[in-house]
């Protein structure tokens, strides 16, 4: 069974791998910023029904395996700051810094999502390939 660690570490990964460390945090950052403001914990936030792709269409075994495959790979150093970042936003007592609470790719999004959210959000950052919003 996995915990809390290595559920957010997985949504962190399998939600932006090929970002830089910058952009990893700030989607920790979402990650932490919903948890305060719903007054839930990370592995809910994480695990909550379309709300990070990661978990979508995955069962809570098939990413327990996807996490001990990456595990064993030793050279992996996305996976090792997913694990530091998720263990940093996972301890008592982490204060946020952010105040974006939703993040998208507008490369590979809907364009209408896009747009919508243009509209319903405020811009706060873009980092990396993504764009992260407050919602207004």
């Amino acid at each position: 069974m996995l915990n809390e660690i290595q559920i957010v570490a997985a949504t962190l990964y399998a939600e932006c791998e090929g970002e830089p460390w910058a952009g990893k945090v700030m989607v920790g950052e979402v990650m932490a910023v919903r948890a305060s403001e719903r007054n839930q914990t990370l592995k809910t936030i994480c695990l909550a029904p379309k709300q990070f792709t990661a978990w979508n269409d995955k069962t809570m075994a098939q990413m327990e395996a996807q996490v001990n495959a990456w595990e064993k790979q030793v050279n992996n150093q996305a996976w090792k700051d997913c694990k530091t970042i998720a263990a940093m936003i996972c301890k008592a007592g982490y204060e946020v810094t952010s105040t974006a609470n939703h993040y998208l790719n507008p490369k590979t999004a809907n364009p209408k999502t896009v747009k919508k959210w243009k509209k319903e959000m405020t811009l706060v950052a873009v980092v990396g390939n993504h764009n992260f919003y407050r919602a207004k």
